[in-house]
């Protein structure tokens, strides 16, 4: 009985071995099936027998296997099969590709290469089932070393016993440009001379090219009458200001360094610099408030225990947002008395966690 007339159905069912089986398995599974159903034995059947016969037949040598494979077997489809990648030199990505089994069954995935140079297989699922495509997820990665394209390498698989490949190559661009002007060696002194007139004078930006002062894509000065022998260049103005910090900050960092607690720190949050300090109430509860300048008064904010939204402005004078309402005007006037009735208000909140009244103000009486 040849073996193109014999598959009417699927062997590996027929012999009840997976696809992955081995060709030693197979044969077992065939003599055993074949015992079983040889019309010489009592039960047997002469229509079982010639579909066990005819399904070793088609998996019995690799040839025929093939072709077994080819109409019962797993149908990996790789989506895409060329995976490009374009990074930064250092940059690093993950990418995926998608692979569909167009095969009849359920069948198990195995990576035979999946690491090269510039790219490693981060997930892969076990399995695939028909009409559920998965993710092979890679990570690829750029070297800093070098740019260009580097030579495709190729990730590759079983699905169930049929190979499948896919071609990765990343391409790594070069971050060289054309420098915004020639080389030149600025002159420093002139620089700083330029730069304390403008100061000394009120011009922060002046109109003369021969007192402004840019600074290039490269990071390199430019004085303004090189800028301007150089139009249609991205280049940005530096502002000539007096460096300083604000007399408020100073004045802040004095009353803090005598008045807060230690530790005290400067910090921004939400776009507000202010200063972060931690301390205990009487009744042993730890806080963490940040007190902040804005529109003349300074407020105060909890930071911890994490109470946003959770109380009311009246029984705990406290808005939703964890700003401390200090007074009628919610802020005051001084970074001091911010701090100072801080520390009462705290106090106030842990006997009104225990007993449900704040007892420091007269409007909760």
């Amino acid at each position: 009985m040849s073996s193109s007339a014999g598959i009417v159905a699927d062997p590996y069912a027929t012999l009840g071995v997976a696809p992955t089986a081995s060709q030693d398995v197979v044969r077992r599974a065939y003599r055993e099936r074949v015992l079983e159903v040889h019309p010489d034995r009592p039960g047997g059947d002469a229509d079982a027998f010639r579909r066990v016969h005819a399904a070793y037949e088609g998996l019995r040598d690799p040839g025929a296997r093939a072709l077994a494979e080819s109409r019962w077997g797993a149908r990996p489809v790789l989506t895409p099969d060329r995976l490009d990648a374009t990074l930064r030199p250092g940059e690093r990505r993950t990418c995926s590709v998608t692979i569909e089994n167009r095969g009849p069954r359920e069948a198990p995935l195995s990576i035979t290469r999946g690491r090269a140079s510039t790219w490693r297989v981060m997930d892969a699922p076990a399995s695939v089932r028909p009409g559920r495509p998965e993710q092979l997820t890679l990570q690829v990665e750029a070297s800093s070393a070098s740019t260009g394209a580097n030579q495709p390498e190729v990730l590759s698989g079983l699905l169930g016993a049929v190979p499948w490949s896919v071609q990765v190559s990343v391409h790594v661009q070069s971050l060289q440009r054309e420098r915004s002007y020639p080389m030149r060696t600025i002159d420093l002194n002139e620089l700083r001379d330029r730069i304390l007139a403008n100061q000394q004078s009120g011009q922060p930006r002046p109109a003369s090219n021969s007192k402004r002062v840019f600074v290039d894509a490269d990071g390199r000065l430019v004085p303004g009458e090189v800028a301007a022998q150089n139009p249609g260049r991205e280049i940005a103005e530096v502002p000539q200001h007096v460096f300083a910090a604000s007399a408020r900050l100073a004045e802040e960092s004095a009353v803090v360094a005598q008045s807060f607690p230690r530790g005290t720190r400067l910090l921004e949050v939400d776009g507000h610099p202010g200063w972060l300090y931690s301390f205990t109430s009487e009744l042993g509860d730890e806080f963490q408030l940040f007190v902040y300048y804005d529109q003349g008064l300074y407020f105060v904010q909890v930071v911890s225990p994490p109470i946003e939204g959770r109380f009311g402005a009246h029984d705990a004078h406290l808005y939703p947002n964890s700003v401390i309402c200090l007074c009628q005007e919610v802020g005051l006037p001084s970074l001091k008395e911010a701090y100072a009735k801080s520390v009462l208000w705290a106090n106030g909140f842990s006997i009104f966690q225990r007993t449900g009244h704040f007892p420091f103000s007269i409007n909760n009486e």
